[in-house]
C-alpha cells in the first residue's frame, strides 16, 4: 500500500490554520487578517500571505476540514 505524498510545507500550513482558528475564536471573522494570524502564530509579518495569498484562500483553508468531514461521514438519518 502506498501513501499519498505530503504537500510541501504542510506543517507550516497547519500551524497557520490553527492560528487562524484561534484568531476567529477570539475575535470572530472580522478579526481574521493575515497580520493577526502571523502574530498569533509568532511568525514574521507576511508569512501567512505567503501560503494563503488572499483572505478567501485563508477562509477556504479554515473550512476545508469541516467540508471534508461533512462529505465523508455517513448520514445518520438516512431516509
Amino acid at each position: 500500500m502506498t501513501t499519498a505524498p505530503t504537500p510541501p510545507h504542510a506543517g507550516r500550513r497547519l500551524e497557520l490554520v490553527i492560528a487562524a482558528q484561534r484568531v476567529v475564536g477570539a475575535g470572530g471573522l472580522r478579526a481574521l487578517t493575515h497580520r493577526a494570524v502571523d502574530a498569533d502564530a509568532g511568525l514574521p509579518e507576511g508569512s501567512c500571505s505567503s501560503y494563503y495569498r488572499t483572505k478567501v484562500a485563508l477562509l477556504g483553508a479554515l473550512t476545508e476540514p469541516v467540508s471534508y468531514t461533512h462529505l465523508t461521514l455517513p448520514t445518520i438519518y438516512s431516509v
